[in-house]
């Protein structure tokens, strides 16, 4: 996409196919948002190691090589924040809480998969069952999580500054409706095994069967 003076030359139709396939309105003014999520999105589907570099070991979902770099960062988040659970500081266990939820989620999703999916499916499971790539508006929707959060944490210092006490009961209740959600998503993902995919299906495999029991 070419530019001139700073302002972009994209057409209205292109505007309207983005604004389609973003599901968001969207004005001429902040074309540079949407340059940095798709430069965001081309990180987390591997482009700089495909085109950039050639790295074999990365030239799609299933190759080794984005299944330990995606496994390693997860895993580290996770145990990164995982110490600081119940912090003395309200701003440090609610930004923990976050992080290991999250990255619980996305390896979940991949062992899960792996673990009752077929390899024999197409295609098999690879990076993409740890769906950090899931879509832009899943990654636009991310960061405007942790935007929020910070800047309630800078403009509004008193809202973080209160005891464990005043808000321990929608804190436990959120940590009960992440934990349970969870359980419920990864059993309804084990109950379905082979019949579980993550996208969504235009057409019926053979070997697919209706799963009426369980979650």
């Amino acid at each position: 996409m070419s530019h001139s003076h700073g302002e972009s030359s994209a057409s209205p139709n292109q505007l309207k196919r983005y604004d389609n396939k973003l599901g968001v309105v969207h004005l001429p003014k902040f074309l540079f948002l949407r340059d940095a999520v798709d430069s965001v999105q081309d990180t987390l589907n591997f482009s700089w190691a495909v085109k950039d570099r050639g790295w074999e070991q990365f030239n799609d979902s299933t190759k080794p090589g984005r299944v330990a770099l995606l496994s390693s960062i997860l895993s580290l988040l996770l145990g990164l924040h995982t110490p600081f659970l119940f912090s003395a500081h309200p701003t440090i266990v609610q930004w923990s809480w976050y992080m290991v939820s999250l990255s619980t989620f996305h390896l979940l999703e991949f062992f899960v998969t792996a673990v009752f999916h077929p390899l024999r499916t197409d295609p098999p499971v690879g990076g993409n069952a740890f769906l950090v790539n899931h879509s832009r508006t899943y990654t636009i929707a991310f960061f405007i999580a942790v935007a929020e959060f910070w800047m309630r944490k800078f403009v509004s210092a008193a809202f973080y500054q209160v005891s464990f006490h005043s808000w321990r009961i929608s804190w436990f209740l959120g940590i009960c409706l992440v934990v349970g959600g969870q359980f419920v998503r990864s059993l309804a993902m084990a109950t379905a095994g082979s019949n579980f995919h993550h996208i969504v299906q235009v057409q019926r495999p053979d070997e697919h069967q209706l799963v009426t029991h369980g979650m």
